[in-house]
């Protein structure tokens, strides 16, 4: 990907931002609402909603959830990705003190995601290199009923490396090309007892020649149970997580307590662990992890009722199934520590556009069938730059 497609990209959003300032001018109130339509796929039931409420234009904006990351729109760890939409799900419920079920507030069904990094030299062998990749990530809800929800996940994901790099311990030339296709759906529901119940699975491949071999193929899998404490603000979280692209390829059990002692703040407390602390109405600090190395830290600031800035600290992992391996149990890392500023700000129908810079360090490339474990083919890249820019829908 060169530099005329993050320039077109750039003045694109710069013209929706144009569109959206333009539409809020002209957006008026007190205008009579629009007959009611049949629900679609990505409304309630407009039976049971309550009728709307005028909110200023300056007061619609919704701070993002911490657990949905503005910096990383794509979590590069499927362990993070998987915890993050068992939160969205708990932060839901919290938030409905009236009416007991479940729904799909705050989603996106849509999300897009480019990025560039330019060539650096490569560290124990000559040569540079520089990638650049996509994403697209599609929710489509199957059936939400009271209590109940089912969604399929569809989701592409393409990087595309420019090196003449080698493998040192295997001799095997760096593929152009990695791919991540997955085909998932989600199940999560209200029992009975007030508990509250889902999990995800999830079929694909990860790996630079996908649906070449069977081997290539990935299953993964997430179940968690939730156990309400008291008033239903705290919560008991009991978890099971599978995935063969994770840090750590076996099932990994998980355990915690969700603490919410105020509006401001909460925290998971346990594996997987997270924090979300707002000291002010525009300020948001937070934190998630999972094993072994995945981190997220973020700070962020609104700047008026639809734009927020942002700055944070990851570690990455992308963990491919190389097609060439010479050991079917290896697995083939990408990984970095970023530290990334960013701006994002809504547009108009409930798109958002995501614009962000980083720097990539202590950046390695290797083979292990572990993170932990011993590691062959690793050579290092220098430090060096990245910038994205990813375009959501929000329903």
């Amino acid at each position: 990907m060169n530099r005329r497609v993050f320039v077109l990209l750039l003045l694109a959003v710069c013209a929706l931002g144009r569109q959206q300032f333009a539409a809020a001018q002209s957006f008026d109130p007190f205008a009579e609402p629009a007959p009611a339509e049949q629900a679609g796929y990505f409304d309630q039931n407009p039976q049971v909603m309550p009728p709307a409420e005028y909110v200023p234009w300056s007061q619609s904006y919704q701070t993002p959830s911490p657990y949905q990351e503005v910096v990383y729109p794509h979590p590069e760890d499927p362990q993070t990705e998987l915890f993050q939409e068992e939160m969205y799900f708990l932060e839901d419920e919290v938030k409905k003190p009236v009416k007991k079920g479940l729904d799909i507030k705050k989603r996106d069904p849509l999300k897009t995601y480019v990025f560039w990094a330019p060539e650096q030299n490569l560290r124990g062998q000559n040569g540079d290199f520089a990638m650049s990749g996509f994403n697209i990530a599609l929710t489509l809800p199957i059936s939400m009923e009271e209590g109940r929800i089912w969604a399929a996940n569809i989701s592409y994901d393409q990087l595309d490396i420019v090196s003449d790099a080698f493998l040192p311990d295997t001799g095997i030339e760096i593929p152009d090309h990695f791919y991540q296709v997955n085909f998932g759906v989600t199940h999560m529901r209200l029992l009975a007892n007030g508990w509250q119940a889902g999990g995800n699975l999830t079929v694909g491949t990860a790996t630079n020649k996908p649906f070449d071999a069977i081997d290539d193929m990935t299953l993964s899998a997430l179940a968690f149970v939730n156990v309400p404490v008291g008033d239903g603000r705290d919560s008991w979280n009991f978890s099971l997580f599978y995935s063969p692209t994770s840090q750590l390829p076996y099932p990994l059990p998980g355990i915690a307590y969700l603490w919410r002692p105020s509006e401001q703040f909460e925290m998971n407390i346990g594996l997987p662990f997270a924090l979300k602390y707002r000291p002010t109405e525009q300020r948001t600090f937070s934190l998630t992890y999972t094993p072994l190395t995945n981190i997220n830290i973020l700070l962020e600031q609104e700047l008026g009722a639809k734009v927020v800035v942002y700055g944070g600290y990851s570690v990455n992992n992308k963990i491919y199934l190389l097609s060439e391996r010479l050991d079917n149990n290896d697995r083939f890392y990408f990984f970095d520590q970023r530290l990334t500023i960013g701006l994002k700000r809504d547009l108009f129908w409930g798109f958002s556009a995501d614009l962000s810079a980083a720097y990539l360090f202590d950046r390695k490339v290797f083979q292990a069938q572990g993170f932990s474990s011993d590691r062959i083919d690793q050579f290092g890249i220098d430090p060096g730059g990245l910038i994205s820019l990813s375009v959501s829908w929000s329903r």
